[in-house]
């Protein structure tokens, strides 16, 4: 526990020194430029739900073994899918984010990495979701198959 604990105050200490880079970039952009400024993220090759003409794209990043991904994956992303994705209203795209202290985390990311080259990305989401308390060799193996 306290490994994970130190862990985390790692990656806590590493994302505040992000965030202080990020307000320092901004703070250096004009004041009447500040609403033009946006950030760039590469979703090439990343597979889409929804209609990938909508205007308004959602980027998830999570990790599985996450258990507040894993409430936003059954509690709140079938509602989001519902009223957003299945009506075309917004698009969604998946980043894993697998966090250090989570043992099977990487692992999972790389076989929702895997199952994403064979067109099987949302499935794979789903599958690695349901089962994020049995992450391990028999679970990717089963998911394989």
């Amino acid at each position: 526990m306290l490994l994970h604990l130190t862990e985390l105050r790692k990656e806590v200490v590493s994302l505040r020194n992000e965030i202080k880079l990020l307000k320092d970039v901004v703070a250096k952009i004009p004041t009447n430029n500040r609403r033009r400024a946006s950030v760039s993220l590469s979703l090439d090759k990343q597979e889409a739900l929804g209609d990938e003409k909508a205007e308004i794209a959602i980027v998830e990043f999570s990790d599985y073994q996450c258990p507040y991904c894993v409430r936003h994956a059954k509690q709140v992303f079938p509602d989001l899918k519902k009223n957003f994705m299945e009506t075309g209203k917004v698009k969604y795209y998946l980043r894993n984010f697998p966090l250090s202290f989570h043992a099977k985390a990487r692992d999972a990311a790389i076989v929702s990495e895997c199952a994403g080259k064979q067109g099987k990305q949302w499935d794979a989401h789903e599958y690695l979701f349901d089962n994020s308390r049995q992450l391990g060799d028999d679970t990717f193996n089963k998911l394989a198959e």
